[in-house]
C-alpha cells in the first residue's frame, strides 16, 4: 500500500507535468512553477508540499530552485525533469490500462529508487544504507556543524559550544510541548573519517543529518562546498555568521539565516530559539513520513 508521502509526491508530479497555459501549450510540463502556485494546485500545506517535492527531487523527477526568502517552503520554484515527465507518462499509462477506476490504495504512485539518482564522490551502497538508517531514527535529531576551524571572526571552541547550547535549549523546548514523542540531540562538527576518503565521511554525515549548520563569516570554500551538498540532498540548512561580516552569496538558501555576536554568545534574532524549534519539528515530521 502506498504511503501518504508517495501519494503526495505523485499528486505533486502530476500537477507539475500538467501545468500549462492551455492543453496545447508547447511548454506544458516544462514550466518553472512557483511553490505557492503548486500549493494552490495540490491543496497541500507548505510542509507537506516541501516533503513531497524533496522526495521527487531525490529520485530525479524534479529540479528545485532554492533561494533565501522561500519560507514557509523549502524551495522557490520547481520544474519536472525529463525523467519526471517520463514517470508521469508511465503513471498515466498504468491508470489508463485499469479496467475500472482504481481506489486510492490501488492507484499507481511514483517509483522510489533505493539509491538516489546521482551520488557524491566515493559513495557506495553501504554509505546509503548508513544514511537511510540514520534518517529513520525518529527519536533523535541529528545536527552537524561545518565551519572554518581557525578564524579571526570567532573563538572556535566557544562558537561550537554556544551553537550546541542553543540546540540543546531548542530540543528542551520542543520536548516540553505536548502531542509528540520527546527526542534527543546528536550534535557533531564535520570532520573526515580515519582511513576514509576525506570528503566521503563529511558528505555521509551531512546527508544523514536532519539539520546542517554552516558558519559563513569567512565564506570558506570548503564550508561552501559542504553547504552545497546539504542543499543538493535536501538537508535543512542554517547558515550563520558574525553580525559584522558580509552576507554570504545571494544564491545560498536555507530555512533561515542567523547572525550572532561574540562567538555566538548571543544570536541577534529575538525568536532564534523559536525558529530552531520549528526546524526541529519539521525535521522530525519528515522522518515520520519517510
Amino acid at each position: 500500500m502506498p504511503t501518504q508521502m508517495e501519494e503526495d509526491a505523485t499528486s505533486a508530479l502530476r500537477s507539475l507535468a500538467q501545468y500549462g497555459t492551455d492543453d496545447h501549450d508547447s511548454q506544458r510540463g516544462r514550466h518553472m512553477v512557483l511553490a505557492q502556485q503548486l500549493k494552490e494546485l495540490t491543496g497541500f500545506t507548505p510542509e507537506r508540499l516541501s516533503d513531497a517535492m524533496e522526495l521527487l527531487e531525490r529520485n530525479g523527477y524534479v529540479e528545485l530552485l532554492r533561494s533565501i526568502g522561500s519560507e514557509p517552503f523549502s524551495f522557490k520554484f520547481a520544474t519536472a525533469t525529463p525523467m519526471g515527465r517520463l514517470e508521469y507518462q508511465r503513471l498515466e499509462a498504468l491508470a489508463a490500462n485499469k479496467t475500472s477506476k482504481p481506489s486510492p490504495t490501488q492507484a499507481p504512485t511514483v517509483t522510489r529508487h533505493p539509491t538516489p539518482v546521482g551520488s557524491p564522490f566515493g559513495f557506495t551502497d553501504v554509505d546509503w544504507e548508513f544514511v537511510e538508517t540514520e534518517r529513520r531514527r525518529s527519536n533523535r535529531v541529528k545536527v552537524v556543524f561545518g565551519l572554518q576551524y581557525k578564524s579571526e571572526s570567532y573563538d572556535t571552541q566557544k562558537l561550537i559550544d554556544n551553537v550546541k547550547k542553543t540546540f540543546e535549549e531548542a530540543v528542551k523546548e520542543y520536548n516540553s510541548e505536548r502531542g509528540h514523542t520527546p527526542v534527543e540531540l546528536q550534535f557533531m562538527t564535520l570532520t573526515a573519517g580515519y582511513g576514509e576518503h576525506l570528503f566521503n565521511k563529511i558528505a555521509r554525515d551531512i546527508i544523514s543529518s536532519d539539520i546542517a549548520v554552516f558558519e559563513t563569516s569567512d565564506q570558506n570554500p570548503n564550508v561552501m562546498i559542504e553547504m552545497g551538498v546539504a542543499l543538493t540532498w535536501g538537508t535543512r540548512v542554517l547558515p550563520i555568521k558574525d553580525e559584522k561580516r558580509e552576507n554570504p552569496p545571494s544564491d545560498i538558501s536555507g530555512q533561515t539565516r542567523a547572525e550572532y555576536r561574540e562567538s555566538a554568545e548571543q544570536f541577534m534574532g529575538k525568536d532564534h530559539i523559536e525558529r530552531l524549534v520549528r526546524m526541529i519539528d519539521l525535521a522530525i515530521r519528515k522522518k515520520v513520513t519517510r
